[in-house]
């Protein structure tokens, strides 16, 4: 109960499992207060090539994003995307974990990349290039040149190690100038630190970089590269949050004032939940008959090339009349880890209330192979 306003009770009851897979059921307020029974269903399976096969443990439900850096998570990135969003409009593919150089030999630079097919017909690729350590160092002229890199064989996935960064104001440490498409990274530096006498004679440079757009001398921006999920603020994501401007904030006090929960803009566009790279957000829902190439990211000496399985996740559903039918669930979530050599799968079930569903059985429509 908030003042005039109450919260409905989830109109979804039960949600028998019949899967191997970790089953979780919320609910969840969409735009124009609109509150929806929501279902995921996360599989965890072994990062092997060929055809997935289901791991021995099935990974818990991510209730909601975690960061690197507690203190401040607008400057550490995610750790975790959490999985109990209200729907996603279409399928993300992200990586996590340490990207491992091809033959597991340390070298200077590689290229990497992700490619998702289905069939002949590629649906997306996003490449990389991956440097091992590297800084600028300040000449004696005080300009920065950029060092060779230290030969590595691994480099963790981390927007971190990617342009970007942020500075405090030297009189007010509380404000933060920041550059807002990836303020966790490296090279956006305060311009009085290239300038002064006091500067440090070296400054970390990223180590991942856009094949078109390499990574130059600091304050020289480019556009961050990488294949983990994007935080919620990132300018990528936040083009689909919808408008926050006066009249909204009217609005907000007007709702308030009379109880009302704070409500979503009128232009939101649920694409805003999709955290993938957005190269790596797929054009529609993946099928599940597709195969996905990690190349320059495993420590193999050739490209890793999976197939995802042909799973049809479905929910038989009950409505308060008694009848069964059933629906299936896409598939809007592929996670690589690549440290835990695992792929997590996740579908969605979005429901109306108002469709009176107070039961879903949650089953597959064919035996999995372990």
């Amino acid at each position: 109960m908030n003042g005039g306003f109450t919260v409905p009770e989830p109109t979804l009851r039960t949600t028998p499992n019949l899967t191997p897979f970790v089953v979780f059921a919320y609910d969840k307020m969409g735009p124009g207060r609109r509150f929806f029974d929501v279902v995921v269903v996360k599989g965890t399976f072994a990062l092997t090539a060929g055809p997935l096969r289901l791991a021995p443990t099935q990974r818990d439900v991510v209730f909601a994003d975690t960061y690197l850096r507690d203190d401040a998570p607008e400057r550490g990135g995610l750790r975790e995307a959490g999985d109990v969003v209200l729907c996603k409009p279409t399928t993300d593919v992200f990586v996590t974990g340490t990207a491992r150089a091809p033959h597991g030999r340390a070298v200077a630079r590689w290229s990497a990349s992700v490619c998702v097919q289905r069939g002949a017909l590629t649906l997306a690729k996003h490449t990389v290039n991956v440097t091992g350590p590297r800084v600028w160092r300040r000449t004696a002229d005080r300009s920065w040149t950029l060092s060779e890199p230290t030969p590595t064989d691994a480099v963790p996935v981390r927007h971190e190690l990617a342009w970007g960064g942020a500075w405090p104001d030297r009189d007010d440490p509380t404000r933060w100038t920041v550059h807002r498409p990836n303020p966790a990274g490296l090279g956006f530096v305060d311009p009085h630190t290239l300038t002064s006498p006091d500067a440090p004679d070296t400054l970390a440079a990223p180590q991942w970089e856009l094949p078109d757009a390499p990574v130059t001398v600091p304050n020289a921006p480019v556009e961050a590269a990488g294949f983990g999920p994007i935080a919620r603020w990132i300018p990528s994501r936040l083009a689909f949050a919808g408008t926050y401007d006066d009249a909204w904030k009217q609005q907000c006090r007007d709702d308030l004032a009379q109880g009302l929960p704070v409500d979503y803009p009128a232009d939101f566009d649920a694409r805003f939940f999709q955290c993938a790279p957005p190269p790596l957000v797929m054009p529609a829902h993946l099928a599940g008959d597709e195969t996905v190439t990690l190349a320059g990211l495993t420590g193999e000496g050739d490209a890793l090339t999976f197939a995802l399985p042909s799973i049809a996740v479905e929910a038989r559903l009950t409505d308060d009349a008694g009848t069964w039918f059933d629906e299936a669930l896409p598939l809007d979530t592929v996670h690589i880890d690549l440290d835990a050599r695992e792929v997590m799968l996740t579908w969605r079930l979005v429901l109306d209330p108002a469709r009176g569903i107070h039961n879903a059985l949650v089953c597959t429509a064919e035996p999995l192979t372990p």
